[in-house]
């Protein structure tokens, strides 16, 4: 099943830019990488283990700022579940730094909700 910030997967794409699905061991990261001016297009993906260390992934962030940035205290959001700490460094620091540059044109909605990817 597809999650994401907004119960409306459409509306977590297309404005968040950002839906997962939990798996087993991974999770799946969608999110955007065209935007039409008014919303995301195209989107790519990126799987990441369900136990990732993201202090040590990410050693290069700024996690007080981070947590400031979402209105909590450092304390309080690295008790978040990895998702919501991915949908944060999103967007603190954007796509390229958190998940690569993109090589693809990208899929559309239709194709992630319709299980082809």
């Amino acid at each position: 099943m597809i999650e994401g910030p907004d119960v409306n997967i459409e509306i977590s794409l297309k404005e968040y830019r950002i839906a997962w699905k939990i798996g087993e061991t991974e999770t799946r990261f969608y999110y955007g990488i065209k935007h039409n001016g008014s919303e995301y297009t195209r989107f790519d993906w990126a799987d990441l283990e369900n136990n990732l260390d993201v202090s040590k992934e990410f050693d290069w962030v700024d996690f007080p700022k981070v947590a400031n940035f979402v209105g909590m205290s450092l304390k309080e959001w690295e008790k978040l579940p990895l998702t919501q700490k991915i949908q944060d460094l999103l967007g603190y620091y954007g796509v390229e730094n958190i998940f690569g540059t993109s090589y693809t044109d990208g899929m559309e909605y239709r194709e992630i909700v319709s299980g082809e990817i």
